[in-house]
């Protein structure tokens, strides 16, 4: 009983000077538990702020470290100096190192670049005099996507990335059920005629149609894979473009 009492005792007394004072259990445990989780984040931001010394990333067969001083108030927050250094390296990889008072600490992840499909179709979509390039959606394909008998690429509203794609003017013709004939170039970068059109089903969904069965079969697409469709303008007109992932 002792223990318990003096156990209280030093919970009262953090609460104190934590500046909280409460007889609710539950509440004083998740006030406690919220204020160490802010000043474990403070103590973590400023650990981050001081320690970082050298980013090392391989990518491409390339390895650049970059150098960065925090003590060095000449340059603007988050500023490096050039690469340093570069040499062959047959993986991926991303090392960084902190430094501290207790010495140097390196850890090393696997580093991907999911952006390099999505950067490539953006220059060429930029080759052929394209603009306004916006990711649209990026979907893992259903079943019905896939099937012959259904012909279309749902694209629900819910998870369009960007719905500043379409014009209003665009939005007013596919509200009105009418659809737009837009060019899509598959991952292939071939050209298609394809059909966009809105439905109310269950929610509002968008769907390129017409020509979608014949980009599924020449592509291979199938269940389960995921693409990105992107949409731009060429010439003004609104055109898509669809990448595998």
């Amino acid at each position: 009983m002792e223990s318990i009492r003096m156990g209280r005792m030093k919970i009262a007394k953090l609460l104190s000077l934590m500046g909280f004072h409460d007889d609710d259990p539950d509440a004083t445990t998740q006030i406690m538990r919220q204020r160490l989780r802010e000043i474990e984040e403070r103590t973590t931001a400023a650990n981050c702020s001081t320690t970082t010394r050298k980013l090392k990333i391989k990518f491409g067969g390339k390895a650049s470290v970059i150098q960065e001083d925090p003590t060095n108030h000449d340059t603007e927050p988050g500023s490096s100096s050039l690469p340093s250094e570069n040499r062959d390296n047959e993986d991926g990889v991303m090392e960084l190192n902190n430094g501290d008072n207790m010495g140097t600490h390196s850890t090393s992840v696997a580093l991907e670049n999911p952006n390099s499909d999505h950067m490539e179709i953006e220059d060429f979509i930029r080759s052929i005099g394209g603009s306004e390039v916006k990711l649209v959606i990026e979907k893992m394909l259903t079943k019905s996507d896939c099937e012959k008998s259904q012909g279309r690429l749902l694209i629900p509203t819910l998870q369009v990335k960007n719905h500043g794609f379409l014009w209003m003017d665009e939005e007013d013709k596919l509200g009105n059920k009418e659809s737009i004939s837009v060019e899509v170039f598959d991952p292939e970068r071939r050209k298609l005629t394809l059909n966009l059109v809105q439905w109310k089903m269950t929610k509002k969904t968008y769907a390129l149609k017409t020509n979608w069965k014949k980009l599924v079969i020449t592509n291979g697409l199938k269940e389960s894979m995921v693409i990105r469709v992107l949409s731009f303008r060429l010439h003004q007109k609104l055109c898509f473009a669809v990448v595998r992932v």
